[in-house]
């Protein structure tokens, strides 16, 4: 009887030693609220490079985040027509793409000569990104309220916001220029903006 005893007490000892042993390897360590953000909502508005499911649409159509900044046309329209995504991944993926070509275009340190025709490329981009932002929105299968909970549709209605906000702004400026300033601008035909639509030129 005590030979028992002293073998279930032993493996007892065992156990304890190696759950504590266990235990003592976890580490538990924490974040900034920034640093939460960042990673869960880093987006090309927030940190400068496209959104991990941006980035994952991509890859799906055999692309990536430097081949679309490389040639940002021909990576639009393999978003656009590309089978093998859904029209929510494509939507917001053409939002995103389209928000950074704006952010690039309004970089500084274009000349004098050229600052309108930048202006004018910055204000289509912001206006593609709403357009696409607004059919991710309204347009697809799923409602807003389906999406209430999902970090994609929270960074898509941003980039809807700023795109406006910013389009609007550049509007703007651009009726106060001086005549000789806006004369050489390129007139810019929207006619084929409709809401569902997906062109990516």
């Amino acid at each position: 009887m005590r030979m028992r005893l002293s073998v279930l007490m032993l493996m007892l000892l065992l156990c304890g030693a190696a759950l504590l042993a266990g235990c003592a390897g976890v580490q538990v360590g924490s974040i900034s609220p920034a640093e939460y953000l960042a990673q869960r909502r880093g987006d090309v508005l927030t940190t400068g490079k496209l959104s991990t499911s941006a980035q994952e649409v991509l890859r799906v159509i055999g692309s990536d985040a430097d081949l679309c900044r490389q040639d940002g046309r021909a990576c639009r329209q393999a978003l656009a027509a590309s089978a093998g995504i859904t029209d929510e991944q494509r939507l917001s993926a053409l939002s995103e793409v389209w928000l950074q070509v704006a952010l690039s275009a309004e970089k500084g340190g274009v000349p004098a000569e050229r600052a309108a025709a930048a202006d004018t490329t910055a204000i289509e981009a912001w206006l593609e990104t709403a357009r696409h932002a607004y059919a991710y929105l309204f347009f697809t299968a799923r409602n807003p309220r389906d999406r209430a909970f999902e970090d994609r549709q929270t960074q898509v209605r941003d980039y809807y916001n700023y795109a406006v906000q910013q389009a609007i702004t550049g509007l703007t400026a651009a009726t106060r220029r001086p005549a000789s300033a806006t004369a050489t601008r390129p007139r810019r035909s929207f006619r084929k903006w409709e809401a569902g639509a997906s062109t990516a030129t």
